[in-house]
């Protein structure tokens, strides 16, 4: 995160840095025959959504686990939270499901307000253990 004049990081540009790393390679970039710009991509095809599915659920549970692996050391072994690296593995999360976003054609915005939704219907006076609303 940027202070001062550094620009801050935003997920809108995480979502535009993970096309140049993406398995998938897509069109963003063109104009209609009116010469105006488009940023909608391509379409996926079948066989390119299966690939960013694939990859983006098996990588995520294994990234979960590294996850994992990071807080239990530090809980249960006694090694001081390794903060660099339990970022590093969440940036690797984040990747895969970026991979997952994708696929669905969703936004991380969407995925956001679906779960902020959800929440204030479960939890309608705030969080208290046992006391949501299924």
């Amino acid at each position: 995160m940027g202070y001062g004049c550094e620009k801050d990081f935003h997920i809108e540009d995480y979502a535009e840095s993970f096309r140049r790393t993406s398995p998938v390679k897509r069109t963003w970039d063109r104009r209609s025959s009116k010469g105006v710009p488009h940023v909608e991509p391509d379409p996926l095809t079948d066989d390119q959504r299966k690939l960013l599915l694939n990859l983006g659920a098996l990588g995520l549970a294994g990234e979960t686990g590294e996850v994992v692996d990071i807080i239990k050391k530090h809980l249960f072994h006694g090694n001081p939270l390794d903060r660099d690296k339990l970022l590093e593995e969440l940036g690797d999360q984040l990747w895969y499901f970026q991979c997952l976003l994708e696929a669905a054609d969703a936004t991380f915005a969407e995925v956001a307000e679906k779960n902020d939704t959800k929440r204030r219907k479960r939890y309608p006076a705030g969080f208290k253990p046992g006391g949501g609303i299924r």
